[in-house]
């Protein structure tokens, strides 16, 4: 089942991105932005990150002011 039909909302990357690994986890009872940061911080550089809008979590690049 992918992301997208798991969370219950269109989940997409910014061009270039899409190739990144995504290890297979499941997750019970979290948050969408818990589930998200773990599966974001799993590349471990602070470049990558999340956003969350009305209909879609979009996976993009951070940032300067974003990165941690």
């Amino acid at each position: 089942m992918s992301l997208s039909e798991q969370l219950g909302i269109r989940v997409v990357a910014e061009s270039g991105l899409e190739s990144l690994p995504v290890n297979p986890a499941a997750f019970m009872d979290v948050r969408v932005e818990t589930a998200m940061d773990l599966l974001v911080r799993q590349w471990l550089v602070p470049e990558f990150g999340y956003q969350i809008t009305r209909d879609r979590i979009v996976i993009r690049r951070r940032t300067g002011s974003e990165r941690l």
